[in-house]
């Protein structure tokens, strides 16, 4: 991080005496917008989902001033403007060398799941999606605009997704409780001789060890229809 705030002030200072003056502050006003807003609440300040764009704004600043430094240093020098040209792209490859193939968000793939519950789904049936899947499927589904309501809280969208049909529980929450309460109001919701698809994606830490505690002892089948499985309970939970 250090690194990168001396690579962003020498790209901006660069643009400054290139005249840029829009483009040098761009990404102090960006970023000190993105502080403002993430203190009022309506955008997550460094959410892998919403802030991918700032992070390669800050390397192409970083670029920027390494640029700046070895056009400095090659007026009667040049061979030390090549070097340290070498030395800035060799340190970037050593420090990322171990990540290119890397992803921070795992593959996710609703869409599979929210067709096979499309082609499957009997009268009688409940379908429980948990929060992060809530979007996804409401799109994927094939359905009229889904009604929304305000989370209040800080998330990625800063909205959560509501169901107007009965046979769709959509959770709200990501802790560990959660799962136990989808599960119980899916029980109430479930007809005779009903089937409880879960689909869920991008499931957090508590929340994953609510899925394990709540589905204890239960008849849960697993089908991988895509990237993420697909859970099927038979009954009521």
């Amino acid at each position: 991080m250090p690194l990168v705030l001396v690579g962003c002030s020498l790209g901006t200072v660069g643009l400054l005496l290139r005249r840029c003056r829009s483009s040098a502050l761009l990404l102090p006003l960006a970023f000190g917008e993105l502080v403002l807003a993430s203190a009022l609440h309506p955008f997550p300040l460094l959410d892998l989902r919403t802030s991918t764009w700032l992070a390669v704004l800050a390397v192409v600043l970083t670029g920027l001033g390494l640029a700046q430094v070895c056009e400095r240093a090659a007026v009667g020098r040049c061979g030390v403007a090549a070097v340290l040209a070498a030395l800035g792209g060799g340190v970037f490859a050593v420090a990322n060398a171990g990540h290119v193939r890397d992803h921070p968000i795992p593959d996710e793939d609703v869409r599979a799941q929210a067709r096979y519950v499309q082609l499957h789904q009997q009268p009688g049936d409940v379908v429980i999606v948990d929060l992060t899947a809530s979007f996804g499927y409401g799109y994927y589904r094939g359905t009229n605009p889904l009604p929304i309501i305000d989370s209040g809280a800080v998330s990625a969208t800063g909205f959560l997704v509501r169901y107007d049909d009965p046979a769709v529980v959509a959770m709200h929450a990501r802790d560990r409780a959660a799962p136990a309460e989808a599960l119980q109001e899916a029980a109430r919701r479930l007809g005779p001789h009903g089937r409880v698809f879960v689909v869920r994606s991008h499931l957090s830490p508590p929340e994953a060890a609510g899925w394990q505690q709540a589905l204890a002892g239960c008849e849960v089948t697993t089908l991988r229809v895509g990237i993420e499985p697909l859970l099927i309970l038979q009954g009521a939970p």
